[in-house]
């Protein structure tokens, strides 16, 4: 990986964590639900799945202390834990998308990401948010500009990016969330 993005990286999610503590973030911040499971709210994203074996290692070495320390939260079993590739609309009820835009979507990444080689992350740093912590992922510069093709392309086809949990930028890094 290259330390330069990797630098890039971090700095943004430094910049995230300052100015959440400062109460200056401009993210698209989710309210919290009282029940998750139930919930009818649903969010247009690409999203990819740690390794069972890594999804596991999440879960007890990370998930099971902060559960002990406060059980009131909402906390995803192993199986459904993922990091986020790309946001293109966020959790709303109702969807802030149609269905032509899910379709439209599904075609665009079709074309698009099989153009990409295969990338991973490194996992490392919690960032908490205002109503949920997610575990930091650092990768090559795949990422970027498997993102910035996207962008494009969801611009092209008019289901542009209207919401990003995190800024627009040259240090783009997955996230994976509990809330």
């Amino acid at each position: 990986m290259s330390d330069n993005y990797i630098a890039q990286q971090k700095k943004m999610i430094q910049q995230v964590k300052d100015s959440i503590s400062q109460g200056q973030s401009q993210l698209s911040i989710v309210e919290m639900r009282s029940d998750y499971e139930n919930d009818d709210a649903i969010c247009l994203a690409s999203l990819t799945f740690p390794s069972k074996d890594i999804a596991q290692t999440i879960s007890k070495e990370i998930i099971a202390p902060l559960q002990s320390l406060d059980s009131h939260h909402f906390y995803y079993s192993s199986e459904c834990l993922h990091i986020t590739i790309k946001s293109i609309r966020t959790v709303h009820n109702p969807p802030l998308f149609k269905n032509e835009d899910v379709v439209k979507v599904h075609e665009l990444f079709t074309q698009i990401v099989p153009n990409f080689k295969s990338f991973t992350f490194s996992l490392e740093g919690l960032i908490l948010f205002p109503t949920s912590v997610s575990l930091v992922g650092y990768c090559d510069e795949t990422l970027r500009k498997l993102v910035q093709a996207l962008d494009l392309g969801l611009r092209e086809i008019g289901v542009p990016d209207i919401d990003t949990p995190l800024p627009k930028g040259e240090g783009i890094l997955g996230s994976l969330t509990r809330r």
